[in-house]
């Protein structure tokens, strides 16, 4: 396995492998965005939308995101890292930061439409507010995907972010 961005094993993993693909796409952002889309709010989540929150992440298809317990939704809630998207009383979507290990001023970005709310630019605009979020919290957004995930890819490209980095999968010719 190597990064595209490490010009080194890069080379070397190019010249000497074979069955080369990509696992998965980083990005980062390129513009900020300006989406606008009226009737809706988004806003921190508080612990009185624990149980749509929790709705919304019971779903298998919810992955990054999807949980059984619900205690990790309280514990994300209490830290301030959930903001949800909302129309009314029903939460559309929801945005997730998570602390990343290897360096304190960087989190991972994750977002999620609910099922019935997807392809009308949501995800986009959440992308959109969460860069916003961070930036007030002077944190550095990381957000990737899947190299498969299409829709998703698409979503972060409509929030100003571009791919600047692959995993990449090889095998050594011997």
């Amino acid at each position: 396995i190597t990064r595209s961005n490490d010009r080194l094993l890069y080379s070397l993993f190019a010249e000497y492998c074979t069955n080369i693909r990509t696992t998965s796409i980083h990005f980062s952002l390129v513009t900020q965005t300006t989406h606008h889309i009226s009737s809706v709010s988004f806003r921190e989540a508080t612990p009185e939308d624990t149980d749509r929150l929790h709705t919304l992440f019971a779903d298998p298809e919810s992955r990054p995101l999807h949980r059984e317990d619900t205690q990790v939704t309280v514990d994300y809630i209490n830290e301030g890292a959930i903001w949800i998207l909302v129309r009314n009383t029903e939460v559309l979507g929801a945005g997730v930061l998570y602390k990343t290990l290897y360096q304190p001023q960087y989190v991972d970005l994750g977002m999620l439409v609910a099922a019935g709310n997807r392809k009308m630019g949501y995800g986009a605009y959440i992308v959109q507010e969460m860069t916003k979020v961070c930036h007030q919290r002077n944190l550095i957004p990381a957000i990737g995907c899947k190299a498969n995930n299409i829709p998703f890819r698409r979503t972060l490209e409509k929030a100003g972010y571009y791919p600047y980095d692959r995993y990449m999968l090889g095998e050594i010719e011997i």
